[in-house]
């Protein structure tokens, strides 16, 4: 019995090895990833990196308040004017992208994420770059 309880846990372990290495495999490395305006911080913070939390082809906001669909495309390995031909902003669509290279974000990110100056928005921030490392790499 002893022998053949061996043998199980021989397979069991050659099972679970193949699994973790089938794991490391090399993934193909993605080039963008697309988030909310909101994910990085309140406007107060968020414009600074992006620009106003507002359509960009008008000159302001509206007089009441307004929640704008702004996409947040993050990008890396890929030359900026491609991502745009991707992800094009479209007025008469009300299809408004920002465009951050992946550096320039995770270092706003870090940045904003070490002033910790309100607990929520840190949670925010980490979630965020989390996201974007795990959907991107690091």
């Amino acid at each position: 019995m002893l022998s053949c309880m061996s043998s199980y846990k021989k397979n069991i372990i050659s099972l679970l090895l193949w699994l973790l290495a089938s794991c490391a495999s090399v993934v193909p490395e993605r080039t963008s990833y697309v988030l909310e305006y909101k994910n990085f911080g309140p406007p107060v913070i968020a414009t600074e990196l992006l620009g106003v939390d507002w359509w960009q082809w008008q000159n302001h906001g509206g007089s009441r308040p307004e929640t704008y669909a702004i996409k947040v495309v993050v990008y890396n390995n890929i030359e900026r004017d491609q991502v745009e031909k991707r992800y094009p902003v479209v007025p008469s669509k009300n299809q408004d992208y920002r465009y951050i290279e992946y550096h320039e974000a995770l270092k706003y990110l870090d940045e904003r994420i070490a002033e910790n100056v309100m607990e929520q928005v840190t949670d925010k921030l980490i979630n965020t770059r989390n996201k974007i490392i795990l959907s991107m790499g690091e």
